[in-house]
């Protein structure tokens, strides 16, 4: 998507009741996305899901334009687990990180939190999905999320 403004200025030699005029289209673009370098990997009780800060865009970290990537958090039967954000680093209002809860409509995460998933009591396994999409101008340093298990139920 981009954002086209055009400007004109009345005809100095004439006297209009129009001296200036501006519009602005907003214009839907398809632009195929490019698959982020997004990692995961377990260390003692966790597993982290974050982009590959070692080899990133931004002088050496971070993502790069027109990026995506997802996870899938599987909660089993009689577990909780906790999601920690620890770094999240995104342009605001452009790129995000989003996840789906139960198939339902996502949400965008904006802030360094904790979040808490249940089981379902139904004794199936429970998923969330997230995502990470960038659009096409400013990167920067990304996200790292830590998922374990905090108790059974």
């Amino acid at each position: 998507m981009y954002l086209e403004i055009n400007l004109s200025k009345g005809n100095p030699d004439f006297m209009t009741t129009m001296e200036f005029r501006a519009y602005i289209s907003i214009v839907k673009k398809n632009i195929e996305k490019n698959t982020a370098n997004c990692i995961l990997s377990t260390e003692n009780s966790y597993k982290y899901w974050s982009l590959n800060f070692d080899t990133g865009h931004v002088n050496g970290i971070g993502y790069g334009n027109n990026e995506y990537c997802s996870y899938t958090l599987v909660i089993p039967q009689n577990r909780t687990y906790v999601a920690e954000i620890l770094i999240l680093s995104l342009e605001s209002s452009s790129d995000y990180l989003k996840y789906y809860y139960d198939n339902e409509e996502g949400t965008i995460v904006t802030d360094v939190i904790s979040l808490i998933f249940d089981p379902f009591t139904n004794g199936s396994d429970r998923l969330v999905k997230w995502e990470f999409v960038s659009d096409g101008s400013l990167p920067a340093l990304g996200f790292y999320i830590g998922f374990r298990e905090i108790g059974k139920i």
